[in-house]
């Protein structure tokens, strides 16, 4: 979905970037599976309790989506700080809900609705993404 939406706004670069992450998720699920094939049965009886480990998003994966998010959410056309809260650098209320929608389908993860106010900056929003990503209960999919 956030290829298409990418398409119709004619952004090349964030057509680009959802079909990154989109890829680096599937490979994640295709090493869990090919994990769980692997084991000897007994093994897997013990996976089914304990839910497999996932892969963590890539950092730079993770905070290139949520830039290009907060460009589009904000309207920005100038570099915005990693450090600097984004409310500070023109993300208002309403933007911000936009914002997290957006970050949500493209990460095909579990935010909070209090994102940018727990994360305030793209630095601890990037790094929150990478830590949820590794968590299979904080999908969406």
């Amino acid at each position: 979905r956030a290829t298409a939406i990418f398409q119709e706004l004619g952004d090349a670069a964030g057509e680009a970037l959802a079909k990154s992450v989109l890829s680096a998720m599937a490979g994640m699920k295709v090493e869990s599976a090919r994990a769980l094939e692997d084991q000897p049965s007994a093994a897997a009886a013990d996976s089914v309790a304990a839910p497999p480990s996932v892969k963590a998003m890539d950092f730079s994966i993770a905070q290139n989506m949520a830039r290009e998010t907060a460009f589009q959410a904000i309207g920005a056309e100038d570099e915005i700080d990693l450090d600097s809260p984004l409310m500070d650098v023109g993300l208002d209320s309403l933007a911000a809900i936009s914002f997290r929608e957006q970050l949500m389908a493209m990460s095909g993860l579990k935010l909070p609705s209090s994102l940018v106010f727990d994360y305030p900056s793209l630095m601890t929003i990037t790094q929150h993404l990478v830590e949820v990503s590794s968590d299979p209960s904080m999908r969406v999919l």
